[in-house]
């Protein structure tokens, strides 16, 4: 997936683009019991050299401008991945210029 490095007012986000995963739904209750669901987009996160983390949430991507759909209805991803999962740059303070 391509990805870049974003300066909006001053915040360094990461930009991920082309993304398309499939959520498997399960459960005896539940009607889309499994059916994979793809979800297709864009994703921006904030990145803290602080925390060495990429948070992605509801402020990212309208900071970024990215949205994520699924079954045709916008879509959220939520979640703090620490630099260890953006394994190559493990430990080195990301700058964008």
């Amino acid at each position: 997936m391509p990805s870049h490095l974003e300066t909006i007012k001053g915040s360094n986000y990461l930009v991920i683009e082309n993304i398309k995963i499939s959520i498997l739904y399960g459960g005896a209750l539940c009607a889309l019991s499994e059916v994979w669901i793809p979800v297709a987009g864009s994703a921006g996160a904030l990145f803290e050299n602080g925390p060495e983390a990429a948070a992605f949430n509801a402020a990212s991507f309208s900071a970024t401008k990215t949205g994520l759909k699924a079954l045709g209805s916008p879509v959220q991803l939520e979640g703090l991945f620490p630099t260890e999962a953006l394994e190559w740059h493990r430990g080195e303070t990301l700058t964008v210029s």
